[in-house]
């Protein structure tokens, strides 16, 4: 049922083509907003993410609702905060990132889900476009939603999991930029 469901809603190809374990751990990285970036890592698949842009926030709830309320794994979600500045008061007319944040907040708090908040900057500053293309992480997309949702999945893996972070993504990234 997951499986189905989450490769119909963010065009998952491999990763779930056999059950998860149950020990297998799932994150969720979002870049809210009119168009979503999503992210997807398991722990069982430390090398891999899959990710896409979702067009709704009402899409962006049903594929929270189904990877949380229908599976046994244990789900956090990591999203980019929406900070209200002097800029965004003039240039933010667009109130989805507020909503959806919101309702996660609520929504995680309600089922036991890890709902972790950063800044568009932290995540930038870590987790640069080349990084990305290093992990095989980085997709192409119009306004890189997908790569900010990405970007944020590199920081919730390193505080969440540091030992994978460590023997699994920090080499890879070593090899290269150590150069």
């Amino acid at each position: 049922m997951l499986r189905q469901r989450v490769r119909s809603t963010i065009g998952v190809t491999n990763m779930f083509d056999n059950a998860l374990p149950k020990e297998a751990e799932i994150i969720l990285a979002l870049d809210v907003g009119k168009v979503t970036g999503a992210s997807l890592w398991v722990t069982n698949y430390p090398d891999r993410v899959i990710t896409t842009e979702i067009p709704t926030r009402y899409k962006v709830r049903d594929v929270v609702e189904d990877l949380v309320l229908n599976n046994d794994n244990k789900v956090t979600i990591a999203c980019e905060n929406f900070i209200i500045s002097q800029r965004t008061i003039k240039t933010a007319q667009d109130h989805n990132a507020l909503r959806l944040i919101g309702w996660l907040d609520l929504f995680c708090e309600k089922h036991n889900v890890e709902f972790h908040l950063r800044t568009a900057a932290s995540a930038k500053s870590f987790s640069t476009d080349e990084k990305l293309k290093i992990l095989d992480w980085f997709t192409p997309s119009k306004d890189g939603h997908a790569n900010d949702a990405s970007r944020h999945m590199v920081l919730q893996v390193r505080d969440s999991y540091p030992e994978i972070f460590t023997t699994n993504i920090l080499p890879r990234l070593a090899k290269v930029l150590l150069k």
